[in-house]
């Protein structure tokens, strides 16, 4: 019995080691998964002629263990950047080098070797981050696609292409291709990196048969990152591509480095890198607020809007106090972009910034069936962007790295490509607003019937009259917004030319007050509402010329109730105009404004609402309507029409003379520090801005304070009847605007606000510091003037100053 277990355990042995050699046999000759993937393609690229990026073999790029990880070193360091990189591409300030193994792009700053890179160069010594999320941090690209019943799923082009197992399904193709870029009269058989423009990848991802490109480019002022989304393909039995995060880890700072992340969420914010809010959610809001076609059923006040398309980090050594920063500006299709942002500790050791691009529109819609069970669809276009593509441009900070840096660098980008210019007249100009209501909407009873009135708030003559007495309590230099003062204000037909109100006094006493403004050079512009309409008329017709939903009915817009957030059914719903005839819409316009003598408008709802049509026929997305904004806005400027914005878009700054209501304080996300004034400082001595009414804020001194800590001029909002008259109306929430209760108020302010900046003019914020988390801050001009504020609850003394709290102080240095 013994001897037959004996022989029983031989034999089974025996088997053992023939399918252990078998096994090691087989696995010798089979590939190991991405060994050859990513390997480059001769043919053409995106600009033209292609040389293949490497050979066919893997290159001796760097030493690595059994499972794939880098082994030595963690500092990338010039010199294993030789070892391990080969290099790109090359200008006169910046070297591109490239990895073959995955795909890791860095830039080197030529004036300091500080190297950058697409994701962090020691990610494998993440003690926090997981498998997937170092996958996910390997990658320069993310897609987020859609089925057909609606499930969605996220997908990264390290693990899940040039890592994956290469299929039959591209008749032998890698997974990931990668081709050097030449300018299309680039020597044929060139390698030459001052001659390479770049370098493209092109990520097949096998599990859903879709195929994203995406372009890493040398500029001039660092890195510009394109993904040409006509290029993009799928396979129409499988799911559809909504949405690609770009680079997510670009630039990102680990534990080891101080420093921040800066996002222009209202005034700005910063995030401070390390910062312990691991249990916030990340930062995430879309560029430009979200797209005004989808249905709100509730909304939301005191959150901030993404005004400005940029972000940006700053990385400070605290050992040696070295710093570096870098500036991102979406340069195409920043409507569609989602900036988010994370700190360490959460997934993993790095504090990251990224843009995550809606390149599908999808919305939901809930169904009833005839039981009464309610049923969800998800709808998702078909359509990409018509030859359009998304486009980051990283800016590298030599002099300085601060958001203040970030905000030079941003207005120069504004001043090279988006047409804004220093004027050379109003250096010692000292404004203050004032915004007009002319009239409003009001249900009236007309012989015991309701009947909807146009009634007066302020009159043509009345506007006269407050500005009159403005100037004689000592408000020199008014600027005057005049809101609701044409036949069909308050949501009615499209404003596309000059209508005066009856009720205001008619065409005559408009002339008349026109007249007024220019004889006293005092600077007057009328807002025109050119995008919500509620009835046909004017040329436009509500069945053609409004924005669909994707369903492809109207998109319509409510009023909310402020107790509930929810919809106030009290109050009719409005369309908007679809931007496609947005240019058409202006040109009449202009010829209109003109006509009367105008040389001034306001476009607030322009200047900051912008939104896509999803017409069947006629579909536009919100990056196509940019387009169309700022060819209608610079028919205007072309046919000198000065244009005042309200809380404006980045599309608008180049192309506006005012802007009024810039936010002075961000939405306050948990996982942000403390508020900047970021956008102030982009404007600043560029653009005349103003802080929001201070009449309508729940105190006028903080706000006060916030105009003299971002150099903003002071703005009122007010009518020449009784507040009274606003009961029950659309405009109910302007609460407290008669103007004679705050003249003399608004008088004292603006003479404070004068005494401060009569020295000051409008010259540029040089620098600016936030200390003991905002409650002092301190601003710097280029006049040399510095002023210190103290928002915090207890006195606090820096540099020889010395404040109680609410109190401020101006020095000279």
């Amino acid at each position: 019995m013994m001897e037959r277990q004996h022989k029983l355990t031989r034999f089974l042995l025996v088997w053992a080691l023939v399918l252990v050699m078998v096994a090691a046999a087989f696995l010798s000759v089979v590939p190991k998964v991405g060994a050859t993937e990513g390997d480059a393609t001769s043919g053409q690229v995106a600009t033209g002629e292609g040389q293949p990026a490497d050979g066919a073999q893997p290159e001796e790029d760097g030493k690595e263990a059994e499972n794939g990880e880098t082994e030595g070193e963690l500092v990338l360091t010039y010199e294993i950047l030789q070892e391990e990189f080969r290099l790109v591409a090359t200008n006169d300030a910046f070297e591109m080098w490239y990895r073959r193994r995955d795909h890791n792009i860095a830039i080197v700053q030529k004036w300091d070797n500080y190297i950058w890179t697409s994701f962090p160069y020691d990610l494998e010594n993440d003690a926090v981050a997981k498998a997937m999320q170092r996958n996910y941090m390997r990658s320069h690209v993310l897609t987020t696609s859609l089925s057909r019943i609606g499930q969605s799923d996220t997908l990264c082009s390290y693990a899940d292409s040039l890592r994956a197992k290469i299929t039959d399904d591209r008749g032998g193709l890698p997974n990931a291709e990668v081709s050097y870029i030449y300018p299309s009269d680039a020597p044929e058989g060139t390698d030459d990196p001052a001659v390479c423009e770049g370098i493209r990848f092109e990520y097949y991802f096998p599990l859903k048969r879709i195929v994203v490109p995406i372009e890493m480019r040398l500029a001039e002022e660092g890195l510009r990152i394109v993904v040409p989304v006509n290029d993009i393909s799928e396979d129409s039995d499988y799911d559809t591509l909504t949405e690609l995060d770009i680079a997510p880890y670009f630039g990102a700072g680990g534990v080891d480095t101080d420093g921040y992340t800066l996002i222009p969420d209202g005034s700005g914010t910063i995030i401070e890198f390390n910062n312990g809010k691991t249990t916030a959610p990340d930062y995430s809001a879309p560029v430009y607020d979200q797209d005004k076609i989808f249905e709100v059923v509730r909304t939301t006040y005191g959150v901030e809007t993404v005004r400005l398309p940029v972000f940006g980090q700053r990385h400070v050594d605290p050992e040696t106090g070295a710093d570096h920063g870098w500036v991102g500006i979406i340069e195409k299709a920043a409507g569609l972009g989602t900036i988010t942002a994370s700190v360490s500790g959460k997934l993993n050791s790095y504090n990251s910034a990224h843009v995550r691009f809606k390149v599908r529109l999808q919305d939901s819609y809930s169904l009833t069936d005839t039981q009464g069970q309610v049923l969800s669809m998800v709808s998702a276009r078909e359509e990409y962007l018509q030859g359009g593509a998304v486009q980051v441009l990283y800016k590298f900070l030599k002099d300085d790295t601060t958001y203040v840096g970030m905000a030079q660098s941003y207005r120069d980008y504004l001043m090279e490509k988006c047409g804004l210019e220093k004027p050379e007249s109003f250096q010692d100009e000292l404004p203050f607003y004032v915004e007009l209501y002319g009239t409003v909407n009001k249900s009236v009873p007309v012989l015991g019937f309701q009947t909807k009135r146009n009634i007066p708030l302020t009159t043509y003559a009345e506007a006269r009259e407050i500005v009159d007495e403005m100037i004689d309590v000592g408000i020199t230099q008014p600027v005057v917004r005049y809101m609701s003062w044409t036949q069909n204000a308050q949501m009615g037909k499209v404003m596309s030319k000059v209508k005066p109100a009856s009720a205001l006094g008619g065409k005559r006493q408009l002339k008349k007050l026109i007249n007024y403004f220019g004889e006293n050079d005092i600077p007057f512009y009328p807002d025109f509402d050119v995008i919500n309409v509620s009835k046909s008329g004017n040329g436009l017709n509500l069945g053609w010329h409004v924005a669909k939903a994707i369903s492809g009915k109207p998109a319509r817009q409510n009023v909310f109730l402020y107790s509930t957030l929810y919809v106030n059914k009290n109050y009719p719903t409005w369309l908007l105009m679809s931007p496609r005839f947005m240019e058409g819409q202006l040109a009449k316009l202009q010829k209109s404004v003109t006509s009367y003598g105008m040389t001034g408008i306001s476009l607030g709802a322009l200047s900051n609402t912008l939104y896509s049509d999803g017409s069947t026929r006629h579909y536009v997305t919100r990056d196509l309507s940019e387009e169309y904004y700022v060819n209608a806005l610079q028919q205007m400027v072309d046919n000198n029409i000065s244009l005042m914005g309200s809380a404006s878009n980045g599309y608008f700054i180049g192309s506006a003379s005012h802007i009024v209501d810039v936010p002075t304080t961000s939405s306050r996300y948990f996982i942000t520090d403390y508020d900047v004034p970021f956008y102030q400082i982009v404007l600043r001595g560029y653009v005349q801005y103003s802080t929001l009414s201070l009449n309508l804020q729940s105190s006028q001194h903080t706000q006060f304070l916030k105009a003299l800590e971002s150099g903003s001029a002071l703005k009122y909002t007010w009518i020449y009847r009784e507040g009274s008259t606003l009961k029950e109306t659309p405009l109910e929430n302007l609460y407290s605007v008669q103007y004679k209760d705050w003249i003399d108020q608004a008088a004292a302010y603006y003479k404070e606000w004068c005494d401060v900046f009569a020295d000051i003019g409008n010259s540029e914020i040089v620098a600016h510091q936030a200390y003991f988390g905002g409650h002092l801050t301190v601003t710097t001009f280029a006049s040399g003037h510095s002023i210190y504020i103290n928002y915090g609850d207890g006195i606090i003394a820096m540099d020889s100053v010395q404040l109680n709290p609410g109190e401020y102080a101006v020095v000279k240095k």
